[in-house]
Order: structure tokens, then C-alpha cells, then sequence
């Protein structure tokens, strides 16, 4: 017999709400071009560079700036200088990014080891 190990990210009272949903647990609601729902497992264990990327990917600085000859970005309220953290929840999941570097066009985050620049939009 396999034994039954309980699933730290997804309490039973969670799993048991999406039940009551008609979902199942690790899937995705994707809509197709008929409108209709269907539902897509995720593609399995991501690295650090790709989790890196998708989240950069949903953030969105609001300005950037040049104070004292120093850059920063704006995310709205929140200005960060280069060796500043962002504290972001993503797909339920807390991380802390630092703001490696910062110019006129794009900056570039750190999530453990890796690096990720992109472009400010």
C-alpha cells in the first residue's frame, strides 16, 4: 500500500472548497475561443529562472525616477533604489526580489541566485 501524504501548500479545508466548485486541485481554469471552461494541469516543478520570469513578468513599475543622481522605480506607492526588496505574493506564495540595478530602460531583480532583467514599460 502507498502511503498518504498530506499536502502542506493546500489544507483540507481548501481542497474541499474547490471541490464544492467542481474544480479539482491543480488545475487551471483556462477559457477557450468558444467560451467554454476547461481545465489544464500545471506543467510540472518550475526553476528559479523561470518562477523569476513569470513574476517579473506581472509586475508593473508605475514610473521611474532620478533622485540625487541615484534611479529608482515606482511600483505604485513603493519607490525602490538598486539593492532595495520587493516583498511579492505570487500564485499564492510570498517572495522577497531584490532590485539588483536600475537604468533608464529596464532594471534587473534576484530571487536567490538568479537574475532576470526586463523592461520598464
Amino acid at each position: 500500500m502507498i502511503p498518504v501524504t498530506v499536502d502542506p501548500f493546500h489544507p483540507p479545508a481548501f481542497i474541499e472548497t474547490l471541490a464544492a466548485m467542481g474544480r479539482v486541485t491543480g488545475t487551471t481554469p483556462l477559457t477557450g475561443s468558444g467560451g467554454d471552461t476547461t481545465t489544464q494541469a500545471p506543467a510540472g516543478p518550475r526553476t528559479e529562472r523561470d518562477l523569476l520570469q513569470a513574476i517579473a513578468k506581472d509586475l508593473k513599475p508605475s514610473g521611474f525616477i532620478v533622485l540625487g543622481g541615484t534611479p529608482s522605480i515606482s511600483f505604485g506607492q513603493k519607490r525602490v533604489k538598486a539593492g532595495g526588496v520587493l516583498t511579492i505574493t505570487f500564485e499564492g506564495n510570498q517572495y522577497t526580489l531584490e532590485v539588483t540595478r536600475i537604468d533608464r530602460t529596464n532594471f534587473t531583480l534576484r530571487l536567490n541566485r538568479e537574475e532576470f532583467t526586463r523592461t520598464i514599460k
